[in-house]
C-alpha cells in the first residue's frame, strides 16, 4: 500500500472501555490492538478460493482505553447509538443477574450500578462516536468490519459505469413521427 493510499484512508478512533480485571476485556481489547497491524487475521487454514474482495492488512486505527467503565452521559450516547431494543440489559452481564434487585431503567443508575459493582457490566464497551457505532462485549468484530470497508472504498474505488449509449434504431424510429 503506497502513502498516497494510506493517507487516504479514514482514520477511525475507537474508545474502549475496558475492565483489565475481565479475562474477555483483556482477549478484546488485544484484538483490536491488533486490527491496527493486521485485519483480519489470516486463516489458520489456506482458503479454498480467494474472494477478489479479501484486503488484509492493517486498519488506521487510533484505539484509546479508558480504564473504567462509560460515565452516565456517555451510558446515554451509547445506549442512543447501541442497536439492541433490549435497551439497558443489553449492557448487563446475564451471569451476574443474581446479584441484581432490579434492573437499572436510565443511564444515571446503570453507571450508579457498575460503579459499585463492575463485574455487573458486560466488558469492553468498544464506540465509535464519529460513525455512530458500539459494540459490547466480545462482539467487537461489526466495528472492525465497518472500518475495513472504509479501508476497501479506499483501495478498490468502484468502477466507474459507463453511461448508456442512446439506441440509435430509437432515434430514427422518433423522426418518423416528428
Amino acid at each position: 500500500m503506497t502513502d498516497e493510499l494510506w493517507a487516504e484512508i479514514e482514520p477511525t478512533t475507537l474508545h474502549v472501555f475496558h475492565n483489565p480485571a475481565d479475562p474477555t476485556s483483556v482477549d478484546t481489547t488485544e484484538r483490536i490492538q491488533a486490527a491496527v497491524h493486521m485485519f483480519p487475521r489470516p486463516p489458520t487454514k489456506a482458503p479454498k478460493f480467494q474472494s477478489k474482495n479479501a484486503i488484509r492488512g492493517p486498519l488506521k486505527l487510533d484505539v484509546i482505553v479508558h480504564e473504567r467503565a462509560p460515565t452516565a452521559e456517555e451510558f446515554r450516547l451509547i445506549l442512543f447509538l447501541h442497536e439492541s431494543a433490549t435497551g439497558f440489559s443489553s449492557f448487563v452481564n446475564p451471569k451476574a443477574v443474581d446479584k441484581l434487585r432490579a434492573y437499572p431503567t436510565n443511564a444515571e443508575a446503570l453507571a450508579k450500578l457498575v460503579e459499585r459493582q463492575p463485574d455487573l457490566l458486560i466488558w469492553p464497551v468498544v464506540v465509535d462516536w464519529e460513525h455512530d457505532q458500539v459494540s459490547v462485549g466480545i462482539q467487537c468484530t461489526p466495528v472492525l468490519k465497518k472500518a475495513a470497508e472504509r479501508r476497501r472504498k479506499v483501495l478498490q474505488p468502484d468502477e466507474p459505469v459507463e453511461p448508456e449509449r442512446p439506441d440509435p434504431q430509437a432515434k430514427e424510429w422518433m423522426n418518423l413521427y416528428d
